[in-house]
């Protein structure tokens, strides 16, 4: 049970700090191509010489939708992957009509999957500087195992907490072992 509970704990802190660092990444994404979501296509071109609107004379749309920003910091916060495509559609099809030419649906596209790259690096690299790959916390020498104990949810600084002393070693693979073998 204790093991459940730290699992869980972990779990949950884990989905919380990753939909953060989603939404950091959302917000990078946006700022490196501002450029880009801003700028009239082709496509906004020909839809307007369609229904005989006039665009501005920049090249640059003079709005952007502040509750389509809104939509996309929702549904990365709370919501699926579908709805992160939708929120970049809704925010890519300036004239609403829910319409978006190829070079558009694919900017929507990698817009959508961009912060979840950036998020999992970051992830990743948080991950690696918390728990590198051969340090997990557990086996090893009672000292190892009290510096360690973050990991099965003991506090590190209560010299009173009990550590489990039932969790086996990691079984390392016998090349890992014969390296070990050689340092010693």
């Amino acid at each position: 049970e204790t093991l459940n509970n730290i699992t869980t704990h972990a779990l949950t802190s884990s989905t919380i700090l990753y939909r953060t660092l989603l939404l950091r990444a959302t917000a990078q994404t946006l700022l490196n191509n501002w450029d880009q979501l801003t700028t009239i296509t082709s496509g906004d071109i020909d839809r307007a010489a369609i229904s005989k609107t006039e665009l501005p004379s920049t090249s640059q749309r003079a709005t952007i939708n502040a509750k389509s920003i809104q939509n996309i910091f929702e549904a990365y916060a709370h919501n699926s992957p579908q709805d992160w495509v939708q929120s970049w559609w809704k925010l890519i099809d300036a004239d609403k009509d829910g319409l978006i030419d190829q070079e558009e649906m694919n900017n929507c596209v990698d817009l959508s999957i961009e912060p979840v790259h950036l998020a999992l690096g970051d992830m990743f690299d948080m991950t690696l500087e918390v728990c590198p790959v051969r340090t997990i916390g557990l086996g090893g020498e009672e000292e190892a195992r009290k510096k360690n104990a973050w990991f099965l949810g003991v506090d590190a600084g209560d010299e009173d907490a009990e550590i489990p002393t039932n969790i086996p070693p990691v079984k390392l693979s016998w090349r890992n072992r014969r390296k070990e073998l050689k340092q010693q």
